[in-house]
């Protein structure tokens, strides 16, 4: 199966919803990560700490434009708010039976508290959907 998670600018919460499948999946599946307005070159400082403190190495992520990747290869894209699961249906014409839309606040310039609540409510957003997809889950932290 492969994953594929899109937010805004691809360096706060599709990188964590991604890397937190990926820990949870423990290669069950292809998991990656985009967005539908790229920026910078990396992910955030603050993102990097959550990760880490869930041990999740995102150092070397590269914010990539979801326009850039075969979509219809993917089974299913799990976008981080409704405004993008939109553009994705309208614009790159992914169907909607292929997309889920989740509402992650984006924590993009706010404090580590911030951070913080938006890798909880990925959490508990991929906790659900795991078990919704019927895959064991491994270590969540």
């Amino acid at each position: 199966m492969r994953l594929l998670f899109v937010c805004i600018g691809n360096i706060c919460r599709s990188p964590m919803a991604a890397g937190l499948a990926q820990k949870m999946l423990q290669g069950q599946a292809q998991v990656e990560s985009a967005g539908i307005a790229p920026f910078g070159d990396s992910t955030t400082d603050e993102v990097i700490r959550v990760m880490q403190e869930e041990g999740i190495d995102l150092s070397d992520h590269k914010p990539r434009d979801v326009v850039a990747l075969p979509l219809r290869d993917f089974d299913c894209i799990v976008t981080m708010e409704p405004l993008v699961f939109d553009y994705l249906n309208e614009h790159c014409r992914v169907p909607r039976i292929k997309l889920i839309s989740w509402e992650i606040d984006d924590p993009y310039g706010q404090d580590m508290n911030a951070y913080a609540q938006c890798f909880q409510a990925i959490r508990a957003h991929m906790e659900d959907f795991v078990a919704q997809l019927g895959f064991p889950s491994g270590d969540t932290g």
